[in-house]
């Protein structure tokens, strides 16, 4: 039988040792490595998780903001169709007007063209300029006669 070379068998169990605890300690650095990881992915998925909330409230806030805009819209358009039907307060600044029933006559036609001026978009001012000057068709339709 061939003899044993003591100092190789010890040196390949030196080597056989460091390589174990090389093994062992990379297999520690990748634990800590993993949980490092899962923390970290468990933190963003709490990020996304709340990132998708305030996107949801967000959603809803201005779903909430959009239909009290419509009814704001609605009103304002019920408002104003109707604006002409309902008595305004200048008349009061007229005091005596509606006293004879040409003055009611008067004030009917008055308000009655701007009434129309205003729903054509038409500044009143300009309006009752052209009214004045004989133009009130042109004020309004911007046709001439």
């Amino acid at each position: 039988m061939e003899s044993i070379n003591v100092e190789f068998v010890q040196n390949l169990l030196a080597s056989y040792k460091e390589l174990q605890e090389s093994y062992y300690a990379l297999q520690n650095r990748m634990a800590a490595f993993e949980a490092m990881a899962s923390a970290k992915f468990e933190d963003y998925e709490a990020k996304l998780a709340e990132k998708d909330t305030v996107i949801a409230s967000l959603k809803s806030e201005v779903a909430d903001l959009t239909k009290k805009l419509e009814r704001y819209r609605e009103k304002d358009k019920t408002n104003s169709s109707n604006s002409h039907m309902s008595p305004s307060s200048d008349k009061t600044k007229f005091s005596g007007v509606m006293r004879t029933e040409r003055g009611a006559k008067a004030y009917a036609i008055i308000r009655s063209f701007l009434s129309t001026a205003k729903k054509h978009g038409v500044n009143i001012m300009v309006a009752l300029r052209l009214a004045f000057a004989g133009k009130a068709r042109e004020a309004i339709w911007g046709e001439t006669y």
